[in-house]
């Protein structure tokens, strides 16, 4: 067993917790927060002058791999396309996230498509397969509508926005169709797109919806919602335009970019205020850099929010619990919990600050780095 003496611990609640104590058995968290007494024959990990935290969480990333080998141009439906496919599991940008705090991270496909395919959830430890990383069970479908399908294609039915929805109108229904076919034994042949989307339809794989305006979100969900679709909103930059009717429908969002110039029209903007209306207006998120080897500046950007009306708490939420929320692996990671992973972060200070350093990073119980 190992005893981690903590100098701050963030609970669940992202309460900053004093002298605390984990205790981390077989892997797992057996035991976290004040009062926790070191059995005896602990080995004890010393963080007393440090800041202890959940594994940080990446939950809408393009690390892990090569930027041409993710975002596949040549179809704007490609559902049976898979990230895992394209994982690299010696990429700089693998140790760099680690080294910031990162313990999990989602890898999905690039934005160019309607129905891009599987992104693939990962823990951001030392490995030589994607194998020994992957999170099985949990590989969300990405979408996206907007500038991305409309400018990438000519000729395929994605100049407009609505041509956009109506693509995706049909490939759903053709899907259901299929799906009908074969739990009826009438299928006479197989189709891998049709077969990708069997699950989705089912509610057993989740979408990822990339989309930034305020119309193009009013449409993701009213087009997942037709076919009765789990999903979340990804990057929500004109979110504070519609912030109540968020709310209001309980969409589980992924915000950002923010850190970030408009690249496209449909970003400008972007701007570091736009967590904090969404908090205000009641809507629940996770943040995200939208990057790859940029994803280790992610934690100074949420600070930028929290200087901008974002409430710390909220910020903290947005990469640990609400970003393994977003990637369905609560149950796993996201909180110092009793049962939970031990993946865990050691910082020098508050995370949030652009002061502060990472040094140390377990994951399943090992450390994968440590520099105290």
């Amino acid at each position: 067993m190992v005893a981690i003496k903590c100098g701050k611990m963030v609970d669940r609640d992202m309460r900053v917790i004093e002298n605390a104590v984990v205790l981390v058995e077989n892997g797992k968290i057996a035991a976290a927060g004040a009062g926790v007494e070191i059995p005896a024959g602990a080995e004890v990990v010393d963080a007393s002058g440090l800041w202890v935290t959940p594994g940080l969480i990446e939950a809408h990333a393009h690390g892990a791999s090569e930027m041409q080998d993710i975002n596949e141009m040549s179809n704007p439906i490609t559902p049976d396309l898979r990230a895992f496919d394209a994982v690299y599991p010696f990429s700089e940008d693998i140790k760099a996230i680690r080294e910031a705090g990162f313990t999990s991270m989602v890898l999905l496909p690039g934005s160019a498509n309607l129905i891009g395919g599987s992104g693939v959830v990962l823990k951001n430890k030392p490995a030589k397969t994607v194998y020994e990383m992957a999170v099985y069970g949990r590989e969300p479908l990405k979408m996206a509508l907007g500038e991305n399908p409309r400018r990438c294609y000519t000729g395929k039915f994605t100049g407009t926005r609505m041509a956009n929805a109506a693509l995706v109108r049909r490939t759903f229904t053709r899907a259901q169709d299929y799906m009908r076919q074969k739990e009826a034994g009438k299928l006479e042949k197989t189709e891998l797109e049709m077969e990708a989307l069997i699950p989705v339809l089912k509610g057993e794989k989740r979408v990822h919806m990339h989309s930034h305006k305020a119309d193009d979100l009013v449409t993701a969900v009213r087009l997942l919602r037709e076919f009765g679709l789990d999903f979340t909103l990804d990057h929500v930059t004109q979110g504070e335009l519609i912030a109540d009717w968020l709310a209001e429908n309980k969409i589980l969002c992924v915000v950002g970019p923010i850190r970030i110039q408009p690249l496209k029209r449909e970003m400008e903007g972007v701007h570091p205020s736009l967590p904090g209306v969404l908090e205000k207006a009641g809507v629940e998120f996770a943040l995200t850099s939208d990057d790859n080897y940029g994803i280790q500046f992610l934690p100074m950007t949420v600070g930028h929010c929290v200087a901008h009306g974002l409430s710390w708490e909220a910020g903290m939420r947005g990469i640990t619990l609400t970003a393994a929320k977003a990637l369905q692996i609560e149950d796993r990671v996201g909180s110092l919990e009793p049962g939970k992973d031990a993946d865990i972060a050691f910082f020098s200070g508050d995370p949030l600050l652009n002061t502060t350093r990472c040094v140390g990073t377990m994951i399943d119980g090992g450390f994968c780095s440590r520099s105290f």
